[in-house]
């Protein structure tokens, strides 16, 4: 009979103890609960979040903030006059919640090519569908599309030298330029009767002036530079043919 105080002294004990942890634990989850009250009630609009849904990515901001926060800044601003510009859209954003800031994630073309655009589908020269031409290179470049773009200065043929009646010469009485897209797959002419492909010939072209031509805009052929005779078809260049001059 003597060990049943003693029984009921430790149950005692142990109803006491779990008192103690429940009231413990419900001041924890009250305290927890006036915290995030707090946050979501004043500090959302000063860009302090407690989980990550509290965070949204809006593009013209250029990335994750409150959406209470935002509101408030265009308020602001509105109320300022002050111009708010707009920042890069960015792409695969995920937006997360760290030490009460919003944090942006972005996967943003990391492993994707730059996007390349060279308008040359914008030009007159790509509509056209079938032409041929004698011509100078007058310029030449690489673009971001891995091809070669050509300036070509037309020249228009005449027999005879317009002074002594003798051979040929080509005239440039048409003064615009014109640029052309390359298919760098072609094999380039010579006069010699070779061939040589476009990608090797390109490094020993060489850009032209109209100082090559004398004051009645006759080409004198002694700049070395030569006359090609282009075939374009559908905007581009698919043939580069030397033209033999004495």
């Amino acid at each position: 009979m003597q060990n049943k105080p003693k029984l009921n002294t430790i149950l005692l004990v142990i109803i006491i103890i779990l008192l103690v942890i429940g009231l413990v634990y419900v001041f924890f989850n009250i305290s927890k609960k006036e915290d995030k009250k707090d946050i979501v009630s004043n500090d959302l609009e000063n860009n302090i979040c407690s989980i990550n849904s509290d965070c949204q990515y809006v593009s013209y901001t250029g990335g994750c903030n409150t959406p209470e926060y935002v509101a408030k800044k265009q308020k602001e601003a509105k109320e300022q006059g002050i111009s708010i510009g707009e920042a890069k859209p960015l792409q695969n954003v995920t937006c997360a919640c760290e030490s009460n800031k919003c944090i942006t994630i972005s996967k943003d073309n990391t492993n994707q090519e730059p996007v390349c655009n060279t308008g040359y589908d914008k030009t007159n020269e790509s509509k056209v569908v079938s032409e041929q031409s004698s011509a100078l290179i007058t310029g030449f470049e690489k673009k971001c599309d891995g091809n070669y773009y050509i300036t070509f200065d037309y020249l228009g043929p005449s027999e005879g030298d317009p002074e002594s009646g003798n051979g040929s010469y080509y005239t440039n009485t048409n003064l615009k330029l014109r640029t052309f897209k390359i298919d760098s797959n072609i094999n380039v002419k010579l006069t010699d009767s070779t061939e040589v492909a476009f990608k090797t010939y390109i490094s020993s072209l060489k850009k032209v002036s109209s100082s090559i031509f004398n004051q009645n805009n006759v080409y004198n052929g002694l700049s070395g530079q030569p006359v090609f005779k282009i075939n374009i078809e559908n905007g581009i260049v698919n043939s580069m043919n030397e033209v033999y001059l004495p």
